[in-house]
């Protein structure tokens, strides 16, 4: 079995009118840069490599609430296996979503990125559960073990500077009114 497409969607809906999301001196950009790494994150693990192009548009409904940041970015990836994904993300929005096509059927998991537990389905029927793990505890567990015991990294710095290329094709594609941006990432980040 292998992925056709997958569909992101990582949002959650606006909050305090003063909050420093909405600052981009402190956030550097709005939904893309808070929650949209999450989506390019599972896109990539999804598809098992990094993307070879990415195309991408930007939306407001609210453009005197979201004046310095962006509010909702949508952006289509290509992979080398031929792979497509698409995601959205969101300050504006409520959803938390992962559906994946593939060649034998789909799954999604609903929620996809969360605190809490993640959960979903596939077409045959089978239930999708995960155990409530504090993620950002794993990650500070797994830094502890490279530093002191030499282990792999699983996300090391390479991993956020790809995320950081993408992010920045990202705007560059918006820019440039939606225009395909091609990425040359080789194996930069970790792909497993």
């Amino acid at each position: 079995m292998f992925i056709l497409f997958l569909r992101i969607q990582d949002t959650y809906p606006r909050g305090n009118p003063d909050q420093w999301r909405l600052n981009i001196d402190l956030s550097g950009g709005g939904a893309l840069m808070n929650m949209g790494v999450y989506s390019i994150q599972t896109s990539i693990y999804g598809c098992g490599a990094n993307p070879s192009s990415v195309s991408a548009q930007e939306f407001s409904t609210m453009r005197e609430y979201f004046k310095e940041t962006d509010e909702t970015i949508t952006a289509q990836f290509e992979f080398p296996n031929g792979a497509i994904a698409h995601m959205m993300t969101s300050h504006n929005a409520n959803g938390n979503r992962l559906k994946s096509h593939c060649s034998n059927g789909w799954f999604e998991l609903d929620p996809a990125h969360t605190y809490e537990s993640i959960s979903g389905r596939t077409s045959n029927g089978n239930v999708i559960s995960f155990p409530h793990q504090r993620q950002q505890a794993l990650q500070m567990d797994d830094f502890a073990k490279h530093i002191l015991m030499g282990t792999p990294n699983v996300a090391p710095g390479e991993m956020g500077k790809r995320d950081m290329i993408i992010v920045e094709a990202i705007y560059r594609s918006i820019a440039e009114g939606g225009k395909k941006q091609l990425l040359d990432l080789g194996n930069m980040g970790i792909v497993s």
